[in-house]
């Protein structure tokens, strides 16, 4: 969460019906991948997920 704060605008953005959110996955092993929209000096966060690495990179 610290590296989204510092830098929102990092991260690919969504589309579909999550069009406007950008995802960020944490690397290896069972790391975060949260799902966030910048929104003036507010974060708004729709999901934090735990994953394992190999089902983050297979849903990639």
């Amino acid at each position: 969460m610290e590296a989204i704060l510092e830098n929102p605008d990092l991260g690919p953005r969504l589309d579909g019906s999550l069009a406007g959110w950008r995802v960020r996955h944490g690397g290896q092993g069972r790391v975060p991948s949260i799902v966030y929209r910048p929104d003036g000096e507010n974060l708004l966060v729709a999901l934090v997920a735990f994953l394992g690495a190999g089902l983050a990179q297979a849903q990639c």
